[in-house]
């Protein structure tokens, strides 16, 4: 039962990796990508070469 635990975890882990690179990949597409999502601020380069899949600047960041 326990790995059955642990894959479904995994699962939901690389799922969720998954749904943000693809919202990354719309936000490149509607021109949005490396702008935070709650000011419209430059994201930091080198916030985004950590995260490139950050979306918000350092401010908004929870």
């Amino acid at each position: 039962m326990e790995d059955h635990s642990a894959d479904a975890a995994m699962l939901d882990r690389i799922e969720g990796e998954l749904e943000a690179v693809e919202a990354a990949m719309r936000r490149l597409d509607d021109g949005s990508y490396a702008r935070c999502e709650v000011c419209g601020a430059e994201l930091d380069a080198a916030a985004l070469d950590g995260d490139p899949l950050a979306t918000c600047c350092a401010s908004h960041r929870t």
